[in-house]
């Protein structure tokens, strides 16, 4: 029996020799040598992988915890090389876990350097990280693992952890691998455990030869899978090779009757060229005599058609100049007309502009009545329906600011009959701000509605009539539809308008409200129409919104009152950019 034992393990001996001496007499890989084709290997990886969202990655990492010459081969290559031919290949050297990119998409390891190589595999567990190891004993550690094999590079694949990522890896990269490195390694390592077990007689369990003889029974018939695949492929070529030559024998035919006919053509080419040069032997003295012939013909009838066409020309050209100086003519007189009713009304209008801001209230009064002010406005047009109007009272000062209906000429039509009302009701000592404005609404309903009109006119203003009195520290004011706001401490209180315009609206008998706010020193009033948060502009062309003014409100507040202006105005200007103005633009900044 144990005869028996001992010729069944020489067999396998015998058998297994091959593998043992690729594991033990191996010949030495120059390192630098070595590491160039892993760099290359691992370049090749990627043909056979592909990770998520490549269309959205703008490097491909590639971490390295090896060597220095694997990491230079692998920086080498990303100089010169693009992921997918367009992606950058960026290559990282890592000295530690700590180092290892969470971004990156490979990962080399030296398993002779890294005892703890779970830790590092955790690190990348679950993601799409293709992790590559080197010089590594135990290959379950990593997804793909290099071995020299007979003096030459391959690698190992251990699929369990591939499967693990999400990483789609195609079948070439495991056709290239050594799938069968278990399995003979399993048999070299338990033929060395009987080997070595030091008894003079060899003991050997029964189920250990079965499995060594399974596996040998693997190796045989993957041996003869791949030897039968080989003489197909064989087979195959040789089938090929038979077609390519009866191909080319059919297309050497072809090519000599190719030739055959070419050379007909060309006998039959020369001999028409000699018949031809016959003829026109023969035919030569009455070609040249029919040749001056039609020559004279033809120059005459040219000469006489490019005289006509002259002519013509000549003709088209003094009508075309003649009909061109007219029309000439006739724009520049109308032009001149234009240019003339232009001027007379720019010049009207500027002249209405003067009697516009003579209404308004001047800058001298403002200054006599309020220490630290200011008024930016802009009117869209040469005139405007925006203004601002104020008068001065025994205990108190009245101002101002609204927004008539309509810009331009309209709009300051509009202004004149407001200013005219206001100065009306002021006349007849009403001085209470929502009175006021009760006052105007009414004059302009019955100026725009005289009994018996046919049309009804709901044109007028929105406004915001302000009573400051200093000495009492008190602010009374009546609004229309437009509200404004005292900044105190950098806090917004905001004073709300009542929601009726002042003219005719949806109830011509309603009152507008009193309302008075206790003020203290250094408060800032902002009093506003509604043209600089409609105005469109920005980076996406949208309105400015009066929350946004109010910002700005709360920002200058404390600043001088003139460096207030020129912020509010510098803002506006730049919001606005290249677009059209499209509303009067008023602002007044009052500071207590």
């Amino acid at each position: 029996m144990i005869l028996k034992i001992k010729i069944i393990l020489l067999i396998i001996v015998t058998c297994l020799l091959p593998f043992s001496s690729i594991s033990q007499s191996k010949p030495k890989v120059d390192t630098k040598k070595s590491a160039q084709l892993k760099a290359v290997y691992i370049y090749k990886f990627t043909n056979y992988v592909t990770w998520p969202n490549e269309d959205r990655m703008k490097e491909f990492v590639i971490c390295v915890m090896s060597s220095e010459d694997l990491h230079n081969q692998l920086n080498g290559i990303g100089n010169i090389a693009k992921f997918r031919n367009k992606i950058p290949i960026k290559v990282v050297y890592c000295r530690s876990i700590n180092d290892i990119r969470p971004n990156c998409q490979m990962l080399v390891v030296d398993g002779s350097r890294n005892d703890n190589l779970w830790t590092v595999y955790s690190k990348i567990r679950g993601k799409a990280v293709l992790m590559v190891a080197e010089k590594l004993v135990d290959f379950k550690k990593s997804m793909i693992s290099f071995a020299e094999t007979g003096g030459r590079i391959k690698y190992i694949i251990n699929k369990p952890k591939l499967l693990e990522s999400n990483l789609i890896v195609k079948d070439q990269l495991y056709e290239s691998a050594i799938v069968k490195e278990g399995e003979w390694k399993s048999i070299f390592d338990k033929f060395q455990a009987i080997a070595g077990s030091g008894d003079g007689e060899v003991r050997v369990n029964k189920d250990d030869i079965k499995q060594i003889l399974s596996s040998y029974k693997n190796l045989e018939e993957e041996k003869k899978a791949k030897e039968a695949m080989l003489t197909q492929m064989e087979d195959t070529l040789k089938m090929k090779l038979e077609v390519l030559k009866a191909k080319q024998h059919e297309y050497d035919q072809v090519s000599t009757r190719i030739q055959e006919q070419k050379s007909l053509m060309e006998k039959q080419d020369n001999e028409i060229r000699s018949k031809k040069s016959e003829i026109e032997k023969a035919g030569a003295t009455i070609g040249k005599q029919k040749n001056v012939i039609a020559m004279i013909a033809i120059l005459s009838a040219v000469g006489i058609i490019l005289l006509l066409f002259t002519i013509r020309s000549n003709n088209q050209r003094r009508k075309a100049n003649k009909l061109l100086s007219e029309q000439k003519s006739e724009i520049e007189k109308q032009k001149h007309l234009v240019d003339e009713k232009q001027k007379e009304i720019l010049d009207s209008i500027n002249y209405a502009k003067r009697i516009q801001t003579a209404l308004m209230a001047n800058s001298s009064m403002m200054s006599a009545n309020l220490n630290e002010h200011f008024v930016f406005f802009k009117p869209k047009d040469i005139v405007a329906g925006d203004f601002y109007w104020a008068t001065r009272l025994p205990d108190s000062f009245i101002y101002i600011t609204a927004d008539s209906t309509g810009h331009g000429v309209p709009g300051a039509f509009m202004s004149l009959l407001n200013i005219s009302k206001l100065n009306d009701a002021i006349n007849q000592k009403i001085t209470r701000p929502d009175l006021v404005l009760n006052e105007v609404k009414a004059g302009i309903i019955r100026a725009l509605n005289p009994e018996g009109s046919s049309e009804e006119s709901k044109d007028g203003m929105d406004a915001i009539l302000c009573k400051l009195d200093t000495r009492n520290m008190k602010l009374q004011f009546a609004a229309a539809n437009n509200s404004f706001c005292i900044i105190r401490n950098k806090t917004i209180i905001n004073c709300k308008a009542d929601k009726m315009p002042v003219g005719k609206s949806h109830d011509d008998n309603g009152l507008f409200t009193f309302n008075e706010v206790s003020l203290e020193k250094g408060d800032m009033i902002f009093t506003f129409t509604d043209g600089y948060g409609d105005q469109f502009g920005g980076p996406e062309g949208k309105k400015f919104m009066h929350k946004q003014l109010r910002k700005i409100f709360v920002e200058v507040s404390e600043m001088p009152i003139e460096k207030q202006k020129e912020i509010i105005t510098q803002r506006f200007d730049e919001w606005k950019g290249d677009l059209e103005q499209v509303d009067d633009v008023l602002v007044i900044g009052v500071r207590v």
